[in-house]
């Protein structure tokens, strides 16, 4: 698991709008934050929360799934 810890630079505050959908709340992630964690497709961002505050770590992917769906049994 990745962390990165953003630049001493002005506070970015990132707002996403949650929907309800059949009961699950929903939001999406602001891409402007993705980006600034460096987030590729693929990724995993993981949220903790503790005390009230929430941290957002970010999870590279392995790439495993892909390659091993580009081919198959060669004979």
């Amino acid at each position: 698991m990745e962390e990165k810890t953003m630049a001493k630079r002005e506070l970015a505050e990132y707002k996403a709008k949650l929907t309800s959908d059949s009961g699950v709340l929903r939001g999406k992630i602001p891409s402007p934050l993705v980006r600034e964690l460096g987030g590729r497709p693929g990724d995993y961002l993981v949220f903790n929360s503790s005390g009230g505050k929430v941290t957002v770590s970010l999870s590279r992917s392995r790439g495993g799934a892909k390659k091993g769906a580009k081919g198959g049994k060669r004979k």
